[in-house]
């Protein structure tokens, strides 16, 4: 294996590609090929697709070439679906097979840390969200810019990403409909919906431990026949690989448009290059391996300890005097390259996995369990009880990822009635937590809140934000925030831009009100609010509106 499990950053990228068909293979296998996968293949073994280069240089012409080389007008009529690009893939893994033993092991290697390299990067996509989306009403602004703006950003994160590995380059073609520049233009709902893939529902208090995948009828009737057929082990790590390709290329895509239309530094993608067999099957046939692209960030894999103290997690970060050991029984079995820093880590990762496999032939199913567990093992448990406040949201109304963030926050502090979050930190400020001190007040505001979370009703939205108000403007209340604060919140997670207007008609509603009770309190019997709740607010108070 090789290659290093990093969870403590955004993943690394892998550039190994497939050893390439030239060289590996004759001219009767290439053509057996062709006709088994129903392409019509260059010499290179695939579709023509625009240079890696290109990215660059011309991104517009690139992803002109790109969208002309997956149509089906391009192509005679061949729709380039999961399924064949699965088929194809399965026979170049037959072919390349049976030129070294090796070839498949060297694959497997690197399956884990391409899957854990993936999680990160959706772990890191989750936290800019909550982190700068949420507060900077990042989903209102996106569906409300022009579509030169959209464009603009679609289509620098298509050229840099793509630009930055081989193999995301080469992935472009396992996600045409989703990677499409008008797609993702014309509206800002399909970014959105990408972005809501990734972000856990429900519970929040913890990292997603697996990947979150992109759903498309066309991969969902892969999984389905992938998951009926009995699959061999080629079919496994075909379909295994190509969906954690196909995973890891949107991820990219996404957070780079979402880091660049917020202004926000954009990752760099580093490229691990494992030392494994492949190297040496390529050598010894003279074949020349793509290069890394020129924005590529490379470097080679350090200490296999998935929680190595010193970091020395590759050979970048490891000291030029500093020796790393080999694992002995796997190179000598399997031409395997395990390293360790220290005996201290190569005994940690014995026991976290390395057992199972040192020194044997690994299978799908074996490193698949690897990469799961691997990620499931460093994510803290929660210390909190999460208990959802509310159900899903009804038909017809899409919940904005503020608001989600909102009810997440509400299920783990289900004591407090609303957290206002006008800057990131805030959501850990008590002094922008509400809470509601009266039972009764406590019970007819819950009942609010859960039909405007649910039904996203207008008006309700608009009685509730009243009552954040009118109870922050009370003498009882000492927190920091203010009418315009909540004015604010409830544009990001409604996107009621009227917000305003429509707490001061709620303020005249009160006011009309014999008892001058708000909106959300006009079921409270007249006695029982002069003597529960009115001496929170005596004298009478008016609410300032900002």
């Amino acid at each position: 294996m090789t290659g290093t499990h990093n969870l403590r950053g955004q993943g690394p990228d892998t550039d190994e590609d497939l050893v390439l068909l030239v060289g590996t293979a004759d001219k009767k296998d290439m053509a057996e090929l062709a006709g088994l996968s129903g392409m019509n293949l260059s010499e290179s073994g695939g579709i023509v697709i625009p240079e890696i280069e290109d990215a660059l240089k011309d991104p517009k012409a690139w992803n002109t070439q790109w969208e002309n080389a997956m149509s089906p007008e391009s192509n005679g009529g061949v729709v380039f679906s999961p399924r064949l690009w699965y088929r194809s893939q399965v026979e170049e893994f037959k072919i390349a097979a049976k030129a070294n033993r090796y070839f498949m092991d060297a694959l497997y290697g690197e399956y884990p840390a391409n899957f854990q390299g993936t999680l990160m990067l959706q772990i890191t996509i989750i936290q800019d969200i909550f982190t700068f989306g949420t507060t900077q009403r990042f989903d209102a602004r996106w569906l409300q810019a022009d579509r030169s703006v959209r464009e603009k950003h679609v289509l620098f994160a298509f050229s840099r990403i793509c630009s930055s590995a081989n193999n995301l380059h080469d992935a472009r073609k396992y996600c045409p409909d989703e990677l499409n520049l008008a797609h993702l233009s014309d509206s800002g709902k399909p970014l959105i919906a990408l972005l809501k893939t990734v972000i856990p529902v429900g519970d929040r208090r913890t990292p997603p431990s697996t990947l979150s995948y992109f759903p498309h009828p066309d991969w969902n009737a892969l999984r389905e026949f992938h998951e009926t057929s009995n699959p061999s082990e080629f079919e496994k790590l075909s379909y295994g690989r190509m969906l954690v390709l196909r995973t890891k290329l949107i991820s990219h895509v996404i957070n780079t448009i979402f880091r660049s239309f917020m202004n926000l530094p954009v990752h760099n993608i580093q490229i691990s290059k494992f030392h494994t067999v492949r190297e040496e099957i390529q050598r010894e046939r003279g074949i020349s391996r793509p290069s890394p692209p020129p924005s590529a960030i490379v470097s080679r894999s350090g200490c296999n300890s998935k929680v190595c103290p010193k970091g020395w997690d590759n050979e970048s970060s490891v000291p030029k005097k500093a020796t790393l050991l080999r694992c002995r029984n796997c190179w000598d079995k399997q031409r395997r390259e395990i390293k360790y820093c220290s005996k201290e880590c190569q005994k940690a990762d014995w026991k976290s996995g390395h057992k199972a496999v040192c020194g044997n032939p690994l299978n799908f199913d074996l490193v698949d369990k690897m990469a799961a567990s691997s990620s499931t093992a460093l994510i803290r448990p929660p210390t909190s009880e999460y208990v959802p406040i509310v159900g899903p949201a009804k038909p017809g109304f899409e919940r904005s990822m503020s608001l989600d963030h909102q009810i997440a926050r509400l299920s783990v502090h289900s004591h407090l009635d609303y957290v206002l979050i006008p800057f990131t930190e805030a959501q850990l400020d008590p002094q922008y937590h509400i809470q509601f001190p009266e039972s009764e007040m406590k019970k007819l505001f819950r009942l609010v809140r859960e039909k405007a979370f649910t039904t996203g009703d207008l008006e309700t939205v608009a009685i509730m934000a009243h009552a954040l108000c009118w109870w922050i403007s009370g003498g009882h209340y000492k927190g920091l925030v203010t009418p315009a604060i909540v004015f604010n919140q409830m544009q990001t997670e409604f996107h009621f831009e009227e917000v305003k207007v429509a707490v001061t008609q709620m303020e005249e509603r009160r006011r009309r009100d014999p008892h001058h009770r708000p909106p959300f309190l006009l079921q409270l019997d007249p006695t029982q609010w002069r003597t529960s709740v009115a001496p929170f607010f005596h004298p009478p108070q008016l609410i300032a509106l900002e």
